[in-house]
């Protein structure tokens, strides 16, 4: 900034006629400016490596990054396909045997503990989706007695 102005008072001071002093003003203007844009110019495009680095740091996170979002789009996509409402019936009744098969195993192993407690009883069915399955069972059970009832 100092040179600018150095620069444009000399110009002006140089030239006493008020006429060309004007178009000095605009000379000094656009060449101060021009060089003032080449000087900002050349020192926005210094690339040293320290830049470099840096590039290829945000280059290396975006591309983490969305691996990392493709991969929790198909995980999503396979969980929403295991939830209960989307499974089969052969699926239905699949999950429900291996969790009561879970569920008992989880019960003798409870039978058999020494420190016997009641949240530890509560916990055992509430694992996972095992209440889930329960309530199945459950279903299941009032279907059939509701069939054995009709038919008598």
């Amino acid at each position: 900034m100092a040179d600018y102005n150095s620069s444009f008072n000399t110009k002006i001071n140089n030239n006493g006629n008020n006429k060309n002093s004007a178009n000095n003003i605009n000379n000094v203007n656009n060449t101060d400016i021009e060089n003032n844009e080449k000087r900002i110019l050349k020192s926005n495009f210094n690339f040293n490596y320290s830049d470099y680095q840096k590039l290829k740091l945000v280059e290396q996170y975006n591309e983490l990054y969305s691996k990392q979002f493709t991969a929790n789009m198909e995980n999503e996509k396979i969980v929403e396909n295991k939830k209960i409402f989307n499974l089969s019936l052969k699926d239905l009744f699949k999950n429900t045997s291996i969790t009561l098969s879970d569920l008992l195993n989880d019960l003798v192993i409870f039978y058999n503990e020494d420190n016997k407690t009641l949240n530890g009883f509560i916990l055992i069915f509430t694992k996972q989706q095992r209440l889930i399955y329960l309530g199945v069972l459950i279903i299941f059970f009032a279907f059939s007695l509701w069939l054995i009832d009709v038919s008598k």
